[in-house]
């Protein structure tokens, strides 16, 4: 299924994210997760060193789509991880400009922390903001992520946001649209509201790390509720 399927007509795509074991990856994949996120944020409890994930993502087929998760990384860095672990994509969750998203060859999804000030000032005060700053501005990468507006992290908070102010961002001044790129929705999501979120938000793709953890380890994710989240997709688009 491509990424850039309509969820008003197609089932979204799932990203599991936050994989650090070859037994949760293929739990994923089996349950019909398209993408799996290793994250290379040191100051993440799902935090993976090069090494692990080389040796997990080689332990996996190769049809198995791993994106490296990163916040603010040198891009050489990131060059040099993405060859050495065999990534298939790159999500970068910080400050990072067009200029530094587009001087990958490997596809990009660039995350924007989304409260309601982030979507009025791209509707209207984009001149008076950085350039860079909003969906807008990052024409070529393959994906925008939407997730919460934590103060505690970039991603993995499991906290929600107002998911209406995606509209808001959709229509633009004017009734502009916005949506130029596939829609990825995180933060918070899980079994008992991810039928609300397809609703309001029609995104292209889920993405899902803490809603899927274990509740006494974060690091590994609980396969029951791996089970009801696949489930809750199911029931939601066959309504």
């Amino acid at each position: 299924m491509s990424l850039s399927a309509s969820c008003g007509a197609l089932r979204p795509r799932v990203k599991v994210c936050g994989i650090t074991n070859e037994e949760d990856a293929r739990a994923s994949v089996a349950l019909g997760a398209g993408m799996l996120g290793i994250i290379f944020a040191k100051n993440s409890p799902r935090y993976l060193c090069p090494l692990e994930a080389q040796k997990l993502v080689s332990q996996c087929p190769a049809s198995f789509c791993f994106v490296g998760v990163f916040v603010d990384e040198d891009a050489e860095r990131v060059r040099e991880i993405a060859s050495f672990v065999g990534l298939r994509k790159l999500q970068f969750q910080g400050e990072e400009s067009p200029a530094y998203c587009d001087s990958f060859s490997l596809s990009v999804i660039k995350a924007f922390r989304v409260d309601r000030d982030f979507v009025l000032a791209a509707r209207g005060g984009v001149d008076e903001s950085p350039a860079g700053a909003f969906p807008q501005h990052y024409e070529r990468v393959s994906a925008h992520l939407f997730d919460s507006k934590s103060s505690q992290t970039r991603g993995g908070s499991g906290e929600t946001f107002d998911w209406r102010l995606l509209k808001l961002l959709e229509d633009g001044e004017n009734g502009k649209q916005q949506r130029i790129k596939p829609w990825i929705l995180a933060g918070g999501i899980n079994a008992d509201n991810v039928e609300r979120a397809i609703t309001i938000v029609q995104p292209d793709a889920l993405d899902l790390a803490s809603a899927l953890a274990k509740d006494d380890n974060p690091r590994e994710k609980d396969k029951l509720k791996m089970e009801r989240f696949f489930r809750a997709i199911d029931v939601a688009m066959a309504k």
